[in-house]
């Protein structure tokens, strides 16, 4: 089983971000297989509360996960109440208001001031769902989505994962003891399709693991997927099929690429390394590069959160482009970048 999570390309990119999406993923296919294997034991319980307390949205997978499994409605209140204590430690007990301090109706409802365990939490749940409402910027078969067709999740999910790792898991599906691991991924997957939000592969990390423990059951046929997946895998290294790049022959879906501020960081420090005092930049995240101490000029981008006017290409100035960015905005037509030595710098491109 070491051996085929090591070539799932989608656990293996979210393997080494440190994000809660892989957490949360492990602790939920945790709790799930605990509860199978021994649902006499209530350690399972522990990882369930671990995997809502990292991440918010672990509260629907899992209790649409336990709800298929039927766990019976006292071990739920039992689970529910030791979920309760665990989300409020992680808040450090403190009691606090549903509504942020940011928000216009904070001062307009009779409850906008009222304090309450796990406040903190039920605020996060509500901005998660009106994030939900919003969507965001995902790169689809060449164009930046707010949301994506039904069948967007699917194609990408199949895309995505190698075919050798996918035909074993379609064998491994018909074996009986693999059956309530086919209903749950089904249902993650059928949820993914439905929802408002553009979901991206990290919401999909619990059905690869899945797949993944499926296979392992195959006894001597794991092997010729495992070596077949390293070798595809081998063929688009060091940017695994769940990053959008130039490199990549299906780079059709960026979600991990879409970035939230750990990318501004690292260019920082890269910038400062280098010596480099001004740049151009197109990026492709949520956040204010002027925010991060970093010198530039705003070329053309997808950036929500960015007031610059966009200047003209200048050939004297590095360039600094999102990977999205290079193949979305234009940049990968360019000739003038073409003349340039290109870097990698985290999720972005170094044209100098």
């Amino acid at each position: 089983m070491g051996v085929l999570l090591l070539v799932e390309p989608n656990i293996l990119t979210h393997g080494h971000l440190v994000t809660t999406d892989m957490i949360s993923a492990i602790l939920i296919v945790l709790s799930l297989v605990g509860f199978y294997r021994f649902p006499k034991n209530n350690w399972w319980m522990l990882w369930g509360s671990l995997a809502v307390s990292v991440k918010v949205s672990s509260v629907v997978y899992l209790g649409l996960g336990l709800l298929l499994m039927r766990v019976g409605w006292k071990k739920l209140v039992t689970f529910s109440a030791i979920c309760a204590c665990m989300i409020w430690a992680t808040y450090f007990f403190q009691w606090q208001s549903v509504l942020s301090r940011n928000s216009v109706h904070r001062d307009e409802v009779w409850w906008g001031q009222i304090r309450v365990p796990m406040g903190g939490y039920l605020q996060a749940l509500k901005e998660n769902w009106q994030f939900g409402q919003r969507g965001q910027p995902l790169y689809f078969a060449g164009e930046v989505h707010t949301r994506g067709p039904v069948w967007k999740q699917m194609a990408v999910f199949l895309l995505k994962t190698p075919w050798p790792l996918l035909l074993m898991m379609y064998f491994a599906s018909y074996k009986k003891e693999n059956r309530w691991m086919v209903m749950i991924a089904v249902s993650y997957g059928l949820l993914n399709m439905v929802t408002a939000l553009h979901f991206g592969m990290r919401h999909q990390l619990v059905i690869s693991m899945l797949m993944v423990l499926m296979i392992s059951k195959l006894n001597n046929i794991k092997w010729a997927a495992a070596v077949l997946s390293a070798v595809l895998l081998m063929g688009v290294w060091p940017f695994t099929y769940t990053y959008s790049n130039i490199e990549n022959p299906i780079a059709i879906h960026s979600d991990a690429d879409y970035d939230w501020g750990q990318g501004l960081i690292v260019l920082k420090e890269e910038l400062k390394e280098r010596e480099i005092g001004k740049v151009q930049l197109a990026y492709f995240g949520n956040n204010n590069p002027e925010d991060y101490g970093i010198n530039y000029e705003r070329i053309r981008d997808e950036n929500p959160m960015e007031a610059r006017p966009v200047v003209k290409f200048n050939y004297l100035l590095p360039q600094v482009i999102s990977v999205t960015c290079y193949q979305v905005c234009g940049y990968i037509n360019e000739p003038l970048l073409k003349m340039k030595r290109m870097e990698r710098i985290g999720g972005m491109l170094l044209f100098r």
